[in-house]
């Protein structure tokens, strides 16, 4: 009687290894040519450590602006048309102008104004964005924490962009 060897084949070892090596290889492929970082995870400068508006906790968000002059009147009008473009999630956001005791703000339809302590207002006033540029317009979260802010340079698309995001994310 002759026997038969078995071969022995080392294909399901091969592919079990190459299962496994061949995605370390590429992320640290990826990782290390710089994909992840070309890509800003906001589009506003996030402010570290955020800046605390008031101690009260809110049940919504919030678009906020620094006492405006005329010439962001429009800026301000084309924002409240974006948060009009929110649908159902705009009864998450409010939008807030902020002022202080010197000056006087024309109300707005859809605006709310609120006065601010003269600390935190130069607090906010003096925030600087990543084009070296003072914010104007501010994203404050439910624990009344300015988080994001955006200077002229940003276009109105990227603080909705940002805000669409967090409200994603958020439970409130």
């Amino acid at each position: 009687m002759s026997y038969r060897k078995k071969q022995v084949t080392y294909s399901p070892l091969y592919g079990i290894i190459a299962t496994f090596v061949i995605p370390m290889i590429l992320a640290h492929t990826l990782f290390y040519s710089g994909y992840g970082r070309k890509h800003p995870n906001s589009r506003g400068t996030l402010i570290t450590p955020p800046v605390v508006i008031d101690q009260q906790q809110h049940q919504f968000w919030q678009i906020a602006s620094l006492s405006p002059s005329d010439h962001d009147m429009t800026a301000l009008e084309t924002l409240e048309k974006r948060w009009i473009a929110l649908g159902k999630d705009k009864k998450r956001v409010h939008l807030t102008i902020f002022k202080n005791k010197k000056n006087q703000i024309a109300m707005m339809k859809n605006w709310e104004t609120k006065q601010l302590e003269q600390e935190t207002h130069q607090k906010l006033e003096t925030i600087k964005s990543k084009h070296n540029k003072t914010c104007k317009l501010f994203i404050i979260d439910p624990e009344s924490r300015a988080i994001l802010c955006y200077d002229q340079l940003n276009a109105l698309r990227d603080i909705d962009l940002d805000l669409r995001k967090l409200l994603k994310s958020s439970r409130i």
